[in-house]
């Protein structure tokens, strides 16, 4: 089977986290949507809280290690609001 162009990967994945994000509890969904709410996370620069770290949003092709600081990908993963609202990605002030 030929492997898909890049381009269908990502609409791929795009429609991938939609239908995971209609599947998620309540509870998430709100989760999420406080987060995009109060921090606007659309062009906020985020950074690993410790930086003996990496994490990598596989659904959107973003990885982050270190001392890096990077703008979210267009359509983050559950699992990466997941991480800010833990404190393992933090709003990087500089």
């Amino acid at each position: 089977m030929p492997k898909a162009k890049p381009e269908q990967e990502n609409a791929q994945a795009k429609v991938a986290s939609e239908e995971e994000l209609k599947n998620l509890p309540e509870e998430e969904k709100a989760a999420i949507a406080e987060i995009e709410a109060e921090e606007g996370t659309t062009g906020k620069k985020y950074r690993l809280s410790n930086p003996d770290t990496q994490y990598t949003d596989v659904r959107a092709g973003w990885t982050i290690a270190g001392e890096q600081s990077k703008a979210l990908p267009e359509n983050p993963s559950p699992e990466t609001y997941q991480r800010i609202k833990q404190g393992f990605l933090v709003e990087d002030e500089s």
